[in-house]
């Protein structure tokens, strides 16, 4: 049966690869002692560059004098490119290591949580063997050479090892962190700060809900915020504004989906629901 409602309103390191590109645009060449392209950013060589001259047809100017929002920025990246094409003229390879000190979980998940030029990224390390279940969460602002522990930002909780960090398919900087329990943490700001927000409908029935299917996202930007979630018992919540306000909104839950803009059923929400049985059970009968 189908309904449908209709909202009317041992330590271990991470090795990561950077390379990040703007606007501004680089003749390549080959450097001698590897087969790796790099990038010759000398100022004669930009500044003959035709696709930069074309931009720039009104007057002429140094390449380093960009104009717009994005100088300062544009102007660090040379700097970082020519750094880069040195170490490569020398041998040696481009990579930084960062290593988590005294972290010895195997279940390892990482998110992007940026957009442009801000640099977040989130990994969750769990190890969910009880009773010593535990969980880390590290935040990098920095493209990952740097990384600060923020379990205290989200209760010390521990979260799933399979799908327990999700991201906002429409906006990175929504992020959520799904427990073991009643609880998920939500993030807008790409980790800065989170809150909690609980499916329970009162404090006896904490002990005995938790989260049991991923996040249903809608898959239309206009309605990023638009998020449904299944619980343990089968009982469906929906959030139509990223889980500031969330309600219960049907029971015996098999299966959930959004509607679509080419249904023209953008604001409806599908769940096939029905009675469950022990196929076991059910094959002894």
């Amino acid at each position: 049966m189908a309904i449908m409602e209709n909202k009317a309103s041992s330590s271990f390191c991470v090795i990561l690869f950077v390379f990040y590109f703007t606007s501004c645009s680089f003749q390549t060449v080959r450097a001698l002692r590897s087969n790796i392209d790099v990038f010759d950013i000398s100022e004669e060589n930009l500044v003959s560059n035709s696709h930069i001259n074309s931009v720039r047809s009104k007057r002429s100017a140094d390449v380093t004098d960009i104009e717009g929002d994005d100088e300062q920025t544009c102007k660090l990246q040379l700097m970082e490119f020519k750094e880069a094409r040195d170490s490569l003229e020398n041998g040696e390879r481009l990579e930084e290591t960062f290593v988590f000190a005294n972290e010895s979980k195997f279940n390892l998940m990482l998110a992007w949580a940026s957009q442009d030029d801000s640099g977040a990224l989130l990994v969750l390390t769990t190890h969910d063997e009880y009773p010593k279940a535990s969980s880390t969460v590290w935040r990098s602002t920095n493209h990952g050479r740097n990384w600060t522990n923020i379990n205290n930002l989200v209760k010390n909780k521990v979260f799933r090892k399979n799908d327990g960090l999700q991201r906002n398919p429409h906006d990175p900087k929504l992020v959520y962190l799904i427990s073991g329990d009643h609880e998920l943490f939500v993030t807008d700001t790409s980790g800065a700060d989170w809150r909690s927000v609980s499916i329970a409908q009162s404090s006896e029935d904490e002990k005995f809900t938790y989260i049991e299917d991923t996040l249903e996202f809608h898959p239309d930007a206009d309605f990023y915020n638009y998020v449904a979630v299944v619980s343990n018992k089968r009982e469906l919540h929906v959030t139509y504004d990223n889980f500031i306000h969330t309600k219960a909104i049907q029971k015996k839950v098999h299966a959930v989906k959004w509607g679509t803009a080419e249904s023209k059923s953008e604001e409806c929400l599908y769940v096939t629901v029905g009675e469950f049985a022990n196929p076991f059970l059910t094959l002894l009968g």
